[in-house]
């Protein structure tokens, strides 16, 4: 990944999995150090804020009535 041209990769780790973590899962974010607080500042706010949107977007709408049935 590419962010106001500083390169970043990401890579998915399992691991063993414990008490605190059910899943096991994890993401890893790798970068040069020179550039970590443009990273803690300003992309991770970024990513946490563009996967909200992707959640926001894919969840199923439900369409409601106050009106009750006749039978």
């Amino acid at each position: 990944d590419d962010f106001k041209g500083v390169t970043m990769s990401w890579s998915t780790m399992a691991e063993e999995k414990t008490t605190w973590r059910a899943s096991g899962r994890c993401c890893r974010l790798r970068f040069h150090e020179r550039h970590r607080q443009l990273v803690v500042d300003e992309y991770l706010p970024y990513v946490r804020r563009a996967g909200h949107e992707v959640t926001f977007r894919n969840r199923p709408c439900g369409l409601y009535s106050n009106k009750k049935e006749l039978s």
